[in-house]
């Protein structure tokens, strides 16, 4: 195990370790980026840029018509002027003219991170992303379809 403040190099390895032993179930969704799917939303971590560790997620709720994806938009807007991070974002979804949103977190890894800094980045990422969809799904109750596992 690393040293807790020696920089380590971040690869797909480690961060599967990571998500292991906070008791995250994963699967590869390619060589460079895991994907922990949750109730409400799927979450990504990738190092498919070997600078940069990124967290994302993809939420679950689709909206499914104007008024829907003002209030996503809009969503968007107030936690990109509100909050350091996560960058949120709207994302198309097939078929055309329906979308949800998404966010994600990045830091540099390029010199490595600490046991640390690697453990609180992915902690830290997790809960904002976590608590921007909550945020949504408070302001968007019926674009909730899925049950929360008991």
């Amino acid at each position: 195990m690393h040293q807790e403040n020696s920089l380590a190099p971040i690869d797909i390895h480690r961060l599967g370790a990571l998500l292991r032993t906070r008791g995250r179930n994963y699967v590869s969704k390619t060589d460079l980026t895991l994907c922990v799917e949750a109730d409400n939303a799927f979450y990504f971590c990738s190092v498919e840029n070997p600078h940069v560790l990124q967290i994302s997620t993809q939420w679950r709720g689709i909206a499914l018509c104007d008024e829907d994806f003002q209030s996503l938009r809009q969503s968007v807007r107030t936690c990109n002027s509100t909050c350091a991070f996560p960058k949120a974002y709207m994302v198309p979804v097939p078929p055309h003219g329906r979308y949800t949103v998404g966010a994600e977190c990045n830091t540099l890894i390029s010199r490595g991170l600490s046991e640390a800094q690697f453990f609180g980045f992915v902690e830290r990422s997790l809960e904002s992303l976590n608590a921007f969809l909550t945020v949504v799904e408070r302001r968007l109750p019926h674009l909730v379809t899925w049950k929360a596992a008991v």
